[in-house]
This record gives structure tokens, C-alpha cells and sequence, in this order.
């Protein structure tokens, strides 16, 4: 015969161990639970990126493709990468008394010109450049943007020198730029050709879509910096460009037009104040890396 006691017992029992562990469940959980800046840390980690390419630059294949299909054919087209070491990025001009400033491409495509002799890139360059002056406007309308004047740039030729012979292309840089608005998002389409005869001569049409990250706005407001007004080609010749960030965004390489920046730049950056520490190597030297508390995994170089 069973022991009814017994049975009582036994339950009692359970109850307080299953107790027990509940409360030890609970004091691991509240000890070890992420905090709200760490919670924050792992949404901007994980999510961020995938929405960013989501909900930016929605419009750019319709209009990317509009404009590979109306300029001259060219020899070669392809996609702009993420680079491992240095940011692929597109200029842009935040107001007429700074120079350019890069942010980094979302899309991109480059069409190249450059397996034909001078004078036929010379053509297909200016041509594309031509149709699209006169057609870029409505389709761009048509997709809700909005023209940028201090992006937008008519054709502009900036001579290297003389003719060097009666047959011979005068050697040029061409440069025409159209940039719109789309919300935050930001469209630059830079139509160039280079003819010299120190090298061959090149020619391209490209298109990117990127925005401006509140980190690098921030960056460059700390900068103070100022435009070249004695510069006549503004789009090669005024400009920085962030290059490259630190994983934990404390240290900034910084390139540019040579008016600006000799090598590279390299700054520590924290609470939106930047300090140079670097000017005399790209990449910046490991040892001077070493000496700062931030920066750790920034390339560097012995």
C-alpha cells in the first residue's frame, strides 16, 4: 500500500526544485542580457547595411540603363565593386565654398572607351555627352529627381599643352557632370575622356548612386575646409576624399587633390573632433597606428 505522505512529499519536492531553477534561470538572463547600446550595436551591424540596399537607390537600374542605352557603344562596361583597401566613392559638392567631398558608391557602372585611337574617343565621348545634355533632363524628371545645380557641370575642356604636330590631337582633359536628387539619395553621372600622348587615351560614362553618411558629413565639417578658387578643373583638381575608416571608426585616411593633400592625411576622430596624426605615408605607418588607443585593425604599413 502506498504511503500517501510520501506522494505529498515528492511534490513538494518538484515544486521547489522546478522553483530553483527558475530563479537561477533568471539571475543568468537579467546578469547577462545585452544592453540597449549593444542591442543598438548589433541592429546597426546586421540590419542597417540590408535596408540601406533596400530602400537606396532604387531607381538606379532604370536609370542607369536609360543611359547605357542612348550613349555611344561602348568597349567595355561593368559593375563598380566594394574595394578591400580603399573606398569606392563618387564627388560631390556640399556648397560652393568647400571643394568636393567623396562619399561612398551603393551602385555604380562604368562604360569605358579605351581601345581606339584619339580621335574616335574624342567622338564617342563628347557625342554620348551631347545626347545626354539633351535628353537626361525628362527622363530624369520623369523618375522624381531633382537636378543639383552645384553638381550639374556643362562640358569643359582643360588643355595639357600644344599641338605637337599638325595631325595630332591637342592633348585635353573633357569633363562633363550632371547631378540629381532623390530624396537622400544622391545620382552623379561623370562623362570624361583623357587625351595625351604620354599615355593612351582613355574615355568613360559613369553612373552611381550613393548617400551622405552622417559619419562622413560629420568628419568633414570638422575639417573646416575650403575650395581652390585658382583651380580651373574643379572636379579632378578640389577635392578630399575619406579613403579608408578604422573597424571601430575612431581613425580616418583621408586623399585628395594635391592642393590639399600632399600623400595622405590620417586623423584620429571621436565625439565629431578630428586630429591629424599621419600626413607622411598611404598606408599609415603601424607604428604610428601603435601609438593611439583606437584604430585597432586599420591597414597599415612597416
Amino acid at each position: 500500500m502506498k504511503n500517501p505522505q510520501a506522494g505529498f512529499i515528492k511534490f513538494i519536492l518538484k515544486i521547489i526544485f522546478l522553483f530553483i531553477v527558475i530563479c537561477i534561470g533568471a539571475y543568468f538572463y537579467f546578469h547577462n542580457k545585452p544592453a540597449v547600446s549593444d542591442i543598438k550595436d548589433i541592429i546597426n551591424k546586421t540590419v542597417t547595411p540590408a535596408v540601406t540596399k533596400l530602400t537606396t537607390c532604387q531607381d538606379f537600374g532604370a536609370f542607369s540603363n536609360f543611359i547605357l542605352k542612348n550613349i555611344e557603344k561602348p568597349d567595355s562596361q561593368k559593375e563598380i565593386e566594394m574595394n578591400k583597401y580603399v573606398i569606392s566613392s563618387f564627388l560631390w559638392k556640399r556648397n560652393a565654398d568647400e571643394p568636393n567631398v567623396a562619399y561612398p558608391i551603393i551602385r555604380g557602372i562604368e562604360a569605358s572607351y579605351n581601345y581606339v585611337d584619339d580621335a574616335q574617343i574624342k567622338s564617342e565621348v563628347q557625342n554620348s555627352a551631347t545626347t545626354l545634355i539633351k535628353i537626361l533632363g525628362a527622363e530624369a524628371k520623369a523618375l522624381g529627381f531633382s537636378t543639383d545645380e552645384l553638381n550639374t557641370h556643362a562640358p569643359e575642356f582643360f588643355p595639357y599643352g600644344g599641338v605637337v604636330a599638325p595631325d595630332y590631337i591637342q592633348m585635353f582633359k573633357y569633363r562633363a557632370i550632371f547631378g540629381y536628387r532623390k530624396g537622400t539619395d544622391l545620382y552623379s553621372i561623370v562623362i570624361k575622356s583623357d587625351i595625351s600622348h604620354q599615355a593612351p587615351p582613355d574615355g568613360s560614362v559613369t553612373v552611381a548612386c550613393g548617400i551622405a553618411p552622417e559619419k562622413y558629413d560629420s568628419f568633414y565639417n570638422s575639417l573646416n575646409l575650403k575650395t581652390d578658387k585658382t583651380v580651373a578643373n574643379r572636379f579632378d583638381d578640389d577635392y578630399v576624399a575619406i579613403s579608408d575608416i578604422s573597424p571601430d571608426d575612431s581613425i580616418y585616411a583621408l586623399l585628395g587633390s594635391t592642393n590639399h593633400i600632399k600623400i595622405a592625411d590620417y586623423y584620429t576622430f571621436v565625439v565629431g573632433i578630428g586630429r591629424k596624426i599621419s600626413s607622411d605615408s598611404y598606408p599609415i605607418k603601424c607604428k604610428v597606428l601603435g601609438a593611439q588607443s583606437v584604430g585597432k585593425g586599420m591597414r597599415c604599413t612597416n
